[in-house]
C-alpha cells in the first residue's frame, strides 16, 4: 500500500548463522543480490510479508 507521500510500507529482515554468514537472495532475471525484503499488501501484517519474502 502506497501513502499519500508515495511510499511503501515494506518488510526486511538479515539472517546471520552461526559462522556468521549473511543471507543474501539473488534477484529475478538479474545479475544482482540482496537481503530478503519487499512490500507489505493490504490487509497483509508485517509478519506475513515477512515470510511471503522469504
Amino acid at each position: 500500500m502506497i501513502d499519500s507521500e508515495g511510499y511503501r510500507a515494506n518488510v526486511g529482515i538479515v539472517i546471520v548463522n552461526d559462522k556468521q554468514q549473511i543471507l543474501l537472495a539473488k534477484r529475478y532475471q538479474q545479475d544482482s543480490w540482496q537481503l530478503p525484503q519487499g512490500g507489505i499488501d493490504r490487509n497483509e501484517t508485517e509478519l506475513e510479508a515477512l515470510f511471503r519474502e522469504l
